[in-house]
């Protein structure tokens, strides 16, 4: 697995929505998950507005690679960026 390096913000952002979009590029990904989890998230996702089922995988891959030997500061800013995401860009 291959990361890429984290760039700062432009100073010629002139709102932090539009810079987000530019450093998140994300990828396809098709998962099989089990019917009891699929029912468990949807039900998740319905309570909880503020996040996306993209935000969720994001956030549950990042948290299990630092678990697990990721050492990658790029990991640990993508589970930071999507457990406190104020701009929607997780979608």
């Amino acid at each position: 697995m291959t990361t890429r390096p984290r760039r700062s913000l432009p100073s010629t952002c002139s709102e932090v929505g539009e810079c987000l979009a530019d450093l998140f590029k994300p990828i396809q990904l098709q998962v099989k998950i089990s019917e009891d989890l699929h029912n468990a998230l949807q039900s998740y996702l319905e309570s909880n507005p503020g996040w996306s089922q993209t935000r969720v995988f994001s956030a549950a891959t990042a948290l299990f690679l630092m678990q697990n030997g990721g050492s990658d500061h790029s990991i640990n800013r993508t589970y930071l960026d999507a457990l406190f995401v104020y701009e929607d860009y997780f979608v």
